[in-house]
């Protein structure tokens, strides 16, 4: 696969999927190291910005390429839940070592995985003498497409009504982009246990170009550090993306837990975006869910109030700007708390800035999860905790 003539001009190491059909590139143009991904004869990202930026001090700048590793792996693995009993690991790997041409010379590794669903990327921060620990403020990778894509956003509900320029709202987790000839691609990311979930946005100064959005108060680590996957799953066919969806499971760690035989895997129907989270409404849903045989029914967000327990100066500030809805509500200073214990009670303020109204929750759950053992088939009952 030739991406461009340019590429020639660079240092430009290459890694395929098993089955040859997925091709990504890094090459280093002036010192920047840039990325390219094609699908078959599609292109799909050509020439994105990597990079992570750091505090104080950035990382973000010019390198020269110090080597590079391979590797492959091929290896199954039993699931604990979905719909495969067992799921094949099946890779190859390119490790990219960059060193900066100035300051302090401190080196960074970028990390490509190319499977036959798609390409995982990350960035390690090796250890080295001159740097203990970093501040991570953002990753700068540019999923830099060859148009302006229809998009699929979960944040507005734009499923396949919007294009990558359009995307000016953060949606959070996963986005989902027509890349034509019939393939589509989501991006998403993996093993967070020392990172945070990904943001999406698009880059305003460079068109059809989505980018993560800044990690505020950002991510510290020390060294030896990795940050997360950035994942795009690639499928032949919309459709193909659900079943393409084991790159997230491999790229994942493995389960940490011994037993996990009280595992009870099912399909779960959700109440998000239903603001009254009161046990009739939650009763009507469970008479739904056992009727389509849905094994469980999960509670979303605010059922015990907010996800997290406000700070002193988040709750001062939506003193000074909530409207006079919460005056007859002041029921939500209990309800910021973040107890995962105990339910709300009347009115939540879902986050620190919700300065109009919130969610009503009135429930029984001990009632609610009795009355859904009690149905034919028996519905199961799970609640939204936020670590």
């Amino acid at each position: 696969m030739v991406f461009n003539a340019a590429l020639a001009s660079g240092v430009r190491e290459t890694v395929l999927s098993p089955d040859g059909k997925v091709v990504a590139a890094v090459e280093l143009i002036e010192g920047r190291p840039l990325w390219s991904v094609a699908y078959s004869d599609n292109i799909i990202i050509r020439n994105g910005l990597l990079g992570i930026e750091t505090a104080p001090e950035n990382f973000c700048g010019t390198y020269t390429l110090l080597g590079k590793e391979t590797a492959t792996g091929d290896s199954t693995w039993k699931a604990v839940w979905g719909n495969l009993s067992e799921i094949r690991d099946h890779f190859n790997q390119l490790t990219i070592k960059l060193q900066e041409t100035t300051g302090k010379g401190r080196t960074l590794h970028v990390i490509l995985r190319a499977y036959n669903e798609g390409v995982g990327l990350r960035y390690v921060f090796p250890q080295q003498s001159d740097l203990h620990e970093v501040t991570i403020k953002k990753r700068v990778t540019e999923f830099r497409f060859t148009n302006n894509h229809v998009i699929y956003d979960n944040r507005k509900y734009a499923y396949g009504t919007g294009r990558i320029d359009s995307l000016t709202v953060k949606s959070d987790n996963n986005i989902t982009v027509d890349v034509g000839r019939g393939n589509f691609v989501s991006l998403t990311d993996a093993d967070r246990s020392d990172y945070c979930q990904v943001v999406w946005i698009a880059k305003s100064e460079t068109p059809n170009t989505i980018v993560e959005v800044p990690l505020g108060k950002g991510v510290i680590g020390t060294l030896p550090f990795k940050t997360s996957w950035q994942v795009m799953l690639i499928g032949e066919t919309l459709g193909k993306l659900y079943e393409n969806r084991c790159i997230v499971d491999n790229l994942n760690p493995p389960c940490a837990l011994t037993d996990t035989s009280w595992i009870r895997p099912g399909m779960a129907i959700c109440q998000i975006r239903n603001g009254r989270i009161v046990n009739a409404e939650m009763k009507k849903l469970l008479d739904f869910a056992s009727a389509h045989k849905f094994a469980y029914m999960e509670i979303d967000h605010s059922w015990n109030g907010a996800e997290t327990k406000w700070t002193p100066a988040e709750i001062a500030n939506f003193e000074n700007n909530k409207k006079p809805f919460w005056d007859a509500h002041p029921e939500w200073r209990q309800n910021i708390r973040g107890n995962p214990m105990v339910a709300a009670t009347g009115y939540v303020p879902f986050r620190p800035d919700s300065y109009n109204s919130g969610n009503l929750v009135d429930l029984d759950l001990p009632e609610l999860c009795a009355y859904g053992k009690k149905l034919n088939p028996p519905v199961g009952v799970c609640v939204y905790v936020r670590g």
